[in-house]
């Protein structure tokens, strides 16, 4: 998959994300959302690049011009690796959140029905760190330490613009606000984690038997009749955007 490969979420929901990043309390989570980048560049070029947009543009036009910004100012690069955050850690954290929801439940139920958790193909050995790592991705204690401390001085003249314009409802969004999408897009990150965990720990055909397992456990399991797709592969998860399905 190319980076250009990547995007292919909506514009609107692009320009959205450009809106998250341009904001000064979401650079100081650009680690816990998966961002290895330069906060201070991206954020006031993308500024820029939303405060020149003509409004008679469309939102397509927009981002387009966003991503050429970008690329003038900081590089193909950046470009790259902000495309690919949009089209796999910011779509399934916006639009697509049982991507990693679906295995997230499974292994919760688990937790406390020993049948479904015998059902799964994870290694006699493996079994007791398995779940506490996938514990640990549901412990979201670290999100909410780091956005009190964000928050705690005075926003920003353009952070408190950007919420006066409630420029982040949607009504046909599971996440609303700021703060509830970075939520969302840090424990996801935390989930990509474990499942790199995950990868890692297992050889590729435990891998390979535990997501089979799963998906057969959610076909004959009535209380999993609501998941309409198959689970996705760890390896997937891991690595969104080099996928497996």
């Amino acid at each position: 998959m190319t980076p250009d490969d990547a995007i292919t979420i909506d514009p609107i929901d692009t320009e959205h994300m450009f809106k998250l990043l341009s904001l000064d309390v979401t650079k100081q989570f650009y680690s816990l959302v998966g961002l290895a980048i330069d906060g201070d560049g991206l954020r006031h070029v993308i500024r820029d690049g939303l405060n020149e947009q003509p409004p008679t543009d469309s939102t397509r036009a927009r981002v387009d011009r966003l991503f050429a910004i970008i690329r003038e100012r900081l590089g193909s690069p950046m470009v790259d690796v902000v495309r690919r955050w949009a089209g796999t850690a910011f779509h399934y954290a916006f639009r697509a959140k049982h991507v990693y929801g679906y295995w997230t439940m499974l292994l919760a139920q688990s937790r406390w029905q020993p049948e479904l958790w015998a059902a799964l193909a994870v290694p006699d050995d493996r079994r007791e760190s398995f779940m506490a790592h996938f514990l640990s991705a549901q412990d979201g204690d670290s999100f909410e330490t780091a956005y009190e401390t964000a928050v705690a001085p005075r926003l920003s003249d353009w952070d408190l613009q950007m919420r006066l314009n409630n420029e982040f409802h949607d009504a046909d969004s599971e996440t609303g606000g700021p703060e509830i999408l970075l939520r969302s897009l840090t424990s996801l990150e935390r989930n990509r984690r474990f499942w790199q965990w995950v990868v890692r720990t297992l050889a590729p055909e435990e891998v390979d038997a535990l997501h089979a397992s799963a998906n057969a456990l959610v076909k004959r399991t009535p209380q999993f009749a609501f998941v309409d797709e198959d689970l996705r592969h760890p390896a997937a998860l891991a690595s969104p955007g080099g996928r497996r399905d």
